[in-house]
């Protein structure tokens, strides 16, 4: 299997750094850095074409993995989190727990346990911030 990685790297995979983006401020940067880096979010809440590779075009709308769908976490109000709060957003990386009292389930409830609600506060919120910025896609 790995020669088929190496070929699936050397046809689709691009390295490259973080680049802040300078019109943005500092808290935005840090959530867009750990969203996009070692969170990796968009690894489940991206879709992918046939051959794995994420549609950036739909960075973040959601996605279909195995039997299991996987949200929109962009602004979308109709399909993503366009009608939630930061407060929202914030209680749901920290504890698990939708506006609506439910629980993420699955590979998110392991993240929140494992991860979101270990971050300290000033990271938790550059993420909130962030997500909340992203253009809503369906």
């Amino acid at each position: 299997q790995r020669w088929g990685m190496r070929l699936w790297q050397w046809a689709f995979f691009e390295p490259h750094r973080f680049q802040p983006n300078p019109d943005k401020d500092a808290a935005w940067n840090r959530g867009a850095y750990l969203v996009t880096g070692p969170g990796h979010c968009g690894e489940c809440h991206t879709p992918r074409t046939f051959y794995g590779v994420l549609e950036q075009d739909r960075a973040f709308a959601g996605a279909q993995l195995g039997n299991e769908k996987v949200p929109n976490i962009t602004s979308d109000p109709a399909t993503g989190l366009g009608k939630w709060s930061a407060s929202d957003i914030g209680t749901v990386l920290q504890l698990g727990m939708t506006p609506n009292g439910d629980f993420v389930g699955s590979e998110m409830a392991k993240v929140v346990n494992n991860g979101t609600s270990k971050l300290p506060d000033a990271d938790l919120a550059a993420i909130v911030t962030f997500i909340k910025s992203l253009p809503p896609h369906s």
